[in-house]
């Protein structure tokens, strides 16, 4: 009789989600393209409830393919496999960027529980917690954070710590940055070689934690790592070192950004540190973000100032400050229809302004993205006639922000240039949809993407006025504060 139910819920579930699963309707596909344009082409209609309940059963596939093929050891990656089926992982990819997605991955799980309160959540934060640590330590210098970190047997993971780098002569089977795991981790590999951005992405959601989370030994956790992150960096006078000749600095903004944490959790040794850097930091220009080049450092740029804007609770002129440069930020990537850098910069604000670049780009976008598995296959549109192609940096690219569905797939898609026209890892290499996980349920938390039981009334469905308005949707669900929702809500410490 229960399996009997379970096949009938089962198949229940799979006739909604194919009739959930209606396209956008062309009114709602001309205001994204008139978007990505940096143009007004009319009101933007929001999702019906069958369009809401899609994208929380995407949601929930992400979420329940990730342990089966991509988090070997807590730890994302993407995964090549050996046929369709996706029956045997035969290599692991973008393993190098692992530390950043399993960072970000870390606060999904956090909004993720805030929205939806699943207990199972805590589960998954600990596994991705539980990675970090083992990035922290893996190398023999505590507090380095290795790109990432596996068993030297794994038959997946051979192929990648034997290229990393380039090969090593001198070392069969190593790759020049690759390097064997110190005790107690003596039978693992790790990768090395310096990266701001995953320090910025770690740094990101281990605070998210440590903010939203009321669990003590999580918080316990979460304030062992980021001291950790801190005391190295400063032995290392400020300078991500792999303790192999291999070193870069901190740029001032992520300084701010680590010490942010660090004052957040023992404010008696580093809050002094932390002001002085920040004013330091607020003294630089404004950042200007990249648009037809190497786009990963605008994601990190705005995840350290929305972290910076989120923390500062007490000094308002100095969160102030930190509002003005995400809003200028905001001015300069509304058209790239980017749903991470949207979904910052709404979570930085306590009554965030809600125009209809961010609901287009966290509603519409976010309806497009494919859903699992989503495969890597190559692409190249350089020669599409419908597309304006220019050229910049000895690389074409579109003029113009492409659209979702065209998009060269990527590990994490808001980290690729929305102007790409060429790229993807190859036809049988899956993505593990971290990127569709953080946005998703960073919207879900503002109330930008409503739940799926949200039923648009007839007066409503007008959610957006034209761009540069500074209009506002129903303060009932986007005007949020940061107090808490219920009496069962977590409240917001409060920081120094």
């Amino acid at each position: 009789m229960i399996p009997f139910l379970f096949a009938l819920l089962a198949g229940t579930l799979l006739s909604f989600s194919a009739r959930a699963a209606e396209p956008l309707t062309d009114r709602q596909r001309t205001v994204l393209k008139g978007l990505s344009r940096d143009r007004y082409t009319g009101r933007w209609i929001d999702l019906t409830t069958n369009q809401l309940m899609a994208m929380r059963q995407r949601a929930d596939a992400y979420l329940a393919d990730l342990p089966k093929h991509h988090l070997p050891g807590g730890l994302v990656v993407s995964a090549r496999f050996a046929d369709t089926n996706r029956s045997a992982v035969v290599r692991y990819e973008a393993a190098e960027d692992s530390a950043a997605w399993t960072g970000l991955l870390l606060s999904a799980h956090t909004f993720r529980y805030i929205v939806s309160r699943e207990t199972n959540a805590f589960g998954d934060i600990r596994r991705s917690l539980d990675g970090i640590d083992r990035l922290l330590r893996v190398s023999g210098k505590p507090g380095y954070l290795a790109r990432f970190s596996a068993r030297a047997d794994d038959p997946a993971y051979r192929p990648v710590y034997a290229e990393w780098g380039g090969t090593d002569p001198a070392r069969n089977g190593f790759g020049k940055l690759a390097f064997a795991g110190n005790s107690p981790f003596g039978k693992e590999v790790w990768l090395g070689g310096p990266d701001r951005n995953h320090y910025a992405a770690v740094n990101f959601g281990l605070l998210t934690v440590y903010q939203l989370i009321r669990d003590q030994a999580i918080r316990s956790q979460v304030s062992n790592s980021v001291m950790l992150m801190i005391s190295r960096l400063q032995k290392d006078d400020w300078r991500i070192d792999d303790g192999y000749g291999n070193r870069t600095f901190v740029s001032p903004l992520l300084r701010a950004a680590l010490l942010r944490g660090a004052a957040t959790i023992d404010p008696a040794h580093h809050y002094p540190e932390y002001v002085k850097q920040a004013e330091q930091y607020l003294r630089l220009p404004p950042p200007a973000l990249l648009q037809y080049s190497d786009y990963a450092p605008n994601v990190f740029t705005v995840a350290s100032l929305s972290l910076l804007s989120r923390l500062e609770l007490n000094e308002p002129n100095r969160k102030l400050q930190f509002e003005e440069r995400l809003t200028e930020v905001m001015r300069q990537v509304e058209s790239h229809l980017n749903p991470f850098l949207v979904a910052c910069f709404v979570e930085s604000f306590r009554k965030p302004t809600i125009s209809s670049g961010i609901i287009v780009t966290l509603q519409g976008v976010m309806y497009e993205f494919p859903d699992p598995p989503r495969w890597g296959k190559p692409v190249d549109q350089t020669l599409d006639r419908d597309l304006s192609v220019i050229e910049a940096n000895g690389e074409k690219w579109s003029k113009f922000t492409v659209q979702m569905a065209q998009r060269p797939p990527a590990p994490f898609q808001w980290a690729d240039s929305p102007y790409r026209l060429r790229g993807g890892h190859g036809a049988l290499v899956t993505h593990p949809g971290v990127d569709f996980l953080t946005a998703y349920w960073m919207g879900r938390e503002r109330e930008v993407i409503p739940s799926e039981d949200y039923v648009p009334l007839r007066e409503e469905r007008r959610t957006a006025a034209p761009r540069g308005t500074n209009s506002t949707t129903s303060a009932s669900r986007t005007n949020r504060t940061d107090a808490p929702k219920s009496a069962n809500s977590p409240a917001k410490p409060s920081q120094p």
